[in-house]
């Protein structure tokens, strides 16, 4: 794929900058994954929280209403504008993950249909740079679709066919793999096979939960 990293980010972002009213409106509901939500919360030490590729705001608004101190980190300045607009009492900051810093660490990170919008090299940076974010036993959950097919793509944008979007679909033992690699403690995959929320190009959901630990635990897997 003749595109730089730079140039696949900029793809994601002009797109979700274009559709972004659409995208708020037909993604709005996050009832589905709440549970897997929740248990993030639960597995909190403390109430610090990164929502990293926020979009339109309902997981940072959601993690609010909890008590969590949630900030929501998103790119696309029109999907920021709407969750500003519909959920005033939640932070959220505009920034590119790849070029986000911040000094104070969190006590979690969660981050859902994100990571596959990024590079191989990108992926292992924003991980390794997950981790420097993140307290010791500090929590991560990952929300993604499981694709049909594995790899990168431009596909026609499901919302607005006048418009792509690039997508480097990732496997549960790809990412697995990469949290592993750059020093994550993989403590629960599920892998849910059918999800009515997914988009065409995918066949269902997995939830990472990862930690910042230094003493590993056995990995889970549900189906």
């Amino acid at each position: 794929m003749n595109y730089t990293s730079e140039e696949k980010r900029k793809i994601v972002k002009d797109d979700y900058n274009a559709i972004a009213d659409t995208y708020a409106k037909c993604y709005s509901e996050i009832e589905y994954c709440k549970a897997y939500i929740d248990e993030f919360i639960a597995s909190l030490a403390g109430k610090k929280v990164l929502d990293i590729g926020c979009g339109a705001g309902q997981i940072t608004d959601y993690l609010t209403q909890k008590g969590i101190g949630a900030i929501g980190i998103d790119f696309s300045e029109e999907l920021l504008k709407i969750a500003k607009q519909n959920f005033p009492n939640s932070k959220f900051i505009l920034a590119d993950i790849c070029d986000y810093e911040q000094k104070e660490q969190v006590d979690g990170i969660i981050t859902k249909d994100v990571l596959f919008h990024l590079s191989d090299e990108n992926l292992i940076q924003v991980l390794q740079k997950f981790r420097r974010m993140l307290k010791p036993n500090g929590n991560l959950c990952i929300i993604m679709d499981m694709p049909k097919e594995a790899g990168e793509q431009i596909f026609v944008e499901e919302l607005d066919d006048k418009y792509q979007i690039y997508y480097n679909y990732l496997t549960p033992e790809k990412l697995k793999d990469l949290l592993e690699k750059t020093g994550f403690n993989v403590e629960n995959i599920q892998l849910v096979k059918d999800n009515d929320n997914a988009s065409s190009y995918a066949t269902g959901l997995m939830i990472f939960q990862a930690s910042n630990q230094m003493t590993k635990k056995n990995t889970m897997v549900k189906e």
